[in-house]
This record gives structure tokens, sequence and C-alpha cells, in this order.
């Protein structure tokens, strides 16, 4: 797979124009960035259409970093494809919309669960919400206020916890990781601690609640998992948050701890139970179906038996299938794409 997306950021407009519009010539690549969670799914699928002589050129940037490159612009300048784990928002439709970007398609491909892993060499605990608040907000509540977190050690966040520093590595501000975690983990511990406590005017939109703490007790990590999944190795009092793919691919070496006291499988996943549970994306930009000859070849795979199917390659992956329903209507969602590019 070849990483050349970046020479498409020096072009952008000349005269309000959007370079590589309606009437370039046929792409031979198929561009895709987007989501770290995403991102090793959809490189099983470029491999499959490389062994066809199909050009994938695919990169991992984060979510929220894809859908801005999505959205820069329309051509062959520009991704054709980007992979989430949130769905795009308003806003992001809206600058999509201005450069252009007006007719995508929203394809979901399965689900996911975020996971606060560790060492298999380390500490197995059962992590309530309300911990992971008290470990990883920046401010918590204080009598009738917000104080700066005094928590350092484990063991004041929860006595049967051990008296080891908290070290957390997370993703950056970019990924969707990050954003679906601070909504699902985040704040819905902080509503369990009461946030009643605190005057509503401090306390809008839960926004105090989701910021999370800085170093030295939660790290920013880049968008590479695999190398957040080495750091975890190597230190065993570390915990690590990332997609539930992540420590299914790499469990000999480390684990996923259970929230609420729900373990996170395939299962638990998909049914909803496990708290961290959240939907991954696709997003293609319609008129590209026509322009990139190739991309009706990658959603064709992607949504094939055997990718998608209860044996297929992405569920070995680490991929947790859709319901049938589900499945159903992704296919219906792509098929309309590939139909128009045959018409």
């Amino acid at each position: 797979m070849k990483l050349r997306l970046a020479a498409g950021l020096a072009a952008l407009t000349i005269g309000g124009a959007i370079l590589g519009g309606p009437g370039a010539a046929k792409a031979q690549t198929i561009q895709i960035v987007g989501s770290s969670t995403v991102y090793p799914f959809t490189a099983k699928v470029a491999e499959k259409l490389e062994e066809r002589g199909i050009d994938v050129d695919l990169k991992s940037t984060g979510t929220g970093a894809g859908f801005n490159l999505f959205c820069l612009g329309y051509g062959n300048f520009w991704p054709d494809v980007t992979g989430a784990s949130r769905p795009m928002r308003a806003m992001e439709r809206q600058i999509c919309a201005r450069r252009g970007v007006t007719e995508i398609t929203e394809i979901k491909v399965g689900y996911d669960g975020i996971v606060v892993a560790s060492s298999n060499a380390g500490a197995t605990v059962d992590l309530s919400l309300e911990d992971l608040f008290l470990a990883l907000a920046e401010r918590i509540i204080g009598g009738d206020e917000l104080v700066p977190n005094p928590n350092t050690k484990w063991s004041d966040v929860n006595s049967d916890f051990p008296e080891t520093e908290i070290l957390v590595y997370g993703p950056p501000p970019s990924s969707g990781t990050r954003a679906v975690f601070q909504s699902l983990a985040m704040a819905e511990g902080c509503e369990k601690v009461g946030i009643n406590k605190v005057a509503l005017e401090e306390i809008e939109d839960l926004a105090y609640c989701k910021t999370l703490r800085g170093a030295p007790h939660f790290i920013e990590g880049g968008e590479d998992d695999d190398q957040l999944v080495q750091v975890l190795k190597e230190n065993a009092d570390a915990f690590g948050v990332f997609g539930y793919s992540f420590a299914f691919s790499n469990a000999d070496d480390i684990h996923a701890n259970s929230i609420d006291g729900v373990d996170a499988t395939p299962e638990t996943i998909s049914n909803g139970s496990y708290p961290l549970s959240r939907p991954l994306y696709l997003y293609v930009k319609n008129n590209r179906i026509a322009e990139v000859e190739t991309l009706k070849d990658f959603l064709t795979e992607y949504m094939s038996d055997a990718a998608m199917g209860p044996d297929g390659y992405l569920v070995e992956a680490g991929l947790i299938r859709l319901p049938e329903g589900e499945i159903a209507e992704s296919r219906a969602a792509a098929q309309k794409l590939v139909g128009a590019a045959t018409n």
C-alpha cells in the first residue's frame, strides 16, 4: 500500500476552483484516510485488492483528521474514502459542502469496543465508569465545587486498586476513539459520581466532565495503536485506551480490563451490554465512484461474505460483525453506489 496522500495538501484551489474536480482524468489509485481503529480492517481489504493489481493509497490519520482531509476538496487530489469510529458531525458536513463535497454515503461496517488494556504481566482490574472519571478527569468534584484532580495513584480512586501511579496512554484529540471515550466513559462516569453537587452553569454541556487531564497521568499517544501496544508490553503498570481489535490481536501480551463488570467480547460489544461499544463507518464521495474505476471493487470486496461473513477475514481480524439487518442496509448502500458506476 502506498502513502502518497500528503502530496495533495499543496493543491487547494486556484481562483476559488477546486483542483482535480469534475472533468479531471480518471484516477488509478483509491485514496483512503481516517480512523486508526478502522485502518487494520481496511488494510485487509486493500491487501486483497492489491493481489488483483488494484492500487490503494491508505493512511491512518485518525477520525477527525480523516474528515478534515476528506472535506478539503473534491477530485483526484483528495481522499475518496475515510474511515471513522464516530459519525460525521454536522459541522464537518458543512465544511465538506463549502468545498464542493456535497454527496456523501455513510456505510456502517461493524462494531468495536473501546478498551482500557494492560500488560498480561500486570494487574487485572474491574474498572467502573466512575473509576475512569476520577482517574482521568482534569477536574473533579470537591465538596460543592470543581477542584484540580488530586488523585495520583489508583488506590486514591479505589481502595481495592494497587498503589501504583495512574499512568494511562490514550489517543490524541484528532481521534474518534478519544471523542467516543470522552462521551461514553468520562461523561457517563461524571454523572454517576454526582454532577448535581455542582452549579449547573459550571458544567454546561458536561464540558468539564469530558476534559482529560494531562501528563504524567494521561499521556497522549499518536494514531499508531501498535506502538501503544508495545508501550504496554514494556510497562506492566501502564494502561492504554484503544479499540478492542488491537487487544484481540495482541492477546498473548495484553488484556482488556472489564468495565462495570462486563468483559469486552464480540457478543457484549454487538449487543451493547459492554459500556464502551461504538459503531465503525466508511464515508464515500458518491461522485468518485464514476471517476475512480476501482472504487466499486473496493466496496464490493468490503461488503462481501468473504470479508464480512460469519467466518470472514475481517471478523477473524477482530471486527465485530453487524447484525444481519444492519449488514443488509450497509450492503444496499454500497450496492447503490456500485450500481451507479455501472449505469
